[in-house]
């Protein structure tokens, strides 16, 4: 059994730094589903900073090790701290730190770390390993893991021009239907962004596409 605990070395930086009262209130703001130092966002990234010199120098094991014990930890700044990490390894990152990432969006989900894990470090390496892209996503589209299919949405979220959207297209009439929140806002904000650069591909989407919601719709058409 690892000792998780000694692995991940910020717990007690953090316990240190540790409000109470903002805890209970991010507590209750994630719906109770996690517990919190009581950390403000500056604050956990000034106390993760010197830590991070160490664990990035990891080799790629270690490093898996040591964010698999942040992960496991009950507290959400550690999960926050390890998505933060794994964005700075991104542009490093080989073809086996996709079981991670894709471990990590199905673990303790909630937006504020699959948004990142998705739009963030798993659209890096399928840009790193373009022929990943078709089997993964299309797993993770058509999975019964709500995270996952938001995943396959957001994953081109930082293309830009470089969006295939023929294939944000087609995964957002696969969920065109879907009456999850997180699903249909993932689509609006997908097309959002889409919509400065190419305008005319999002109207376009939208007219043949009427059964999305009018969440989605909205968010897609703020910046039409």
């Amino acid at each position: 059994m690892i000792d998780y605990t000694a692995i991940f070395n910020l717990t007690t930086a953090f316990a240190a730094h540790a409000n109470p009262d903002r805890a209970v209130q991010q507590k209750a703001y994630m719906r109770g589903q996690f517990a919190f130092y009581g950390l403000d966002s500056k604050t956990r990234r000034d106390i993760q900073k010197p830590f991070f010199k160490e664990a990035l120098a990891l080799p790629d094991a270690d490093f898996k090790t040591w964010c698999r014990a942040g992960w496991a930890d009950p507290h959400r700044e550690c999960q926050l701290t390890v998505v933060d990490a794994l964005i700075k390894r991104a542009r490093k990152m080989d073809k086996g730190y996709f079981a991670l990432i894709e471990e990590f969006i199905v673990t303790k989900s909630w937006w504020d770390t699959v948004d990142f894990l998705s739009g963030t470090i798993l659209g890096i390496l399928l840009q790193k390993f373009p022929a990943e892209i078709s089997p993964r996503t299309d797993r993770l589209i058509h999975s019964d893991n709500m995270w996952e299919n938001r995943s396959a949405i957001l994953f081109q979220l930082k293309y830009k021009e470089a969006m295939d959207v023929a294939l944000l297209e087609r995964f957002i009439t696969i969920k065109k239907h879907d009456p999850e929140f997180f699903i249909q806002k993932a689509i609006g904000w997908m097309l959002r962004t889409l919509s400065k650069h190419d305008p005319k591909s999002v109207k376009t989407i939208l007219a043949r596409n009427p059964a999305l919601s009018n969440l989605a719709r909205r968010e897609a058409s703020k910046y039409l």
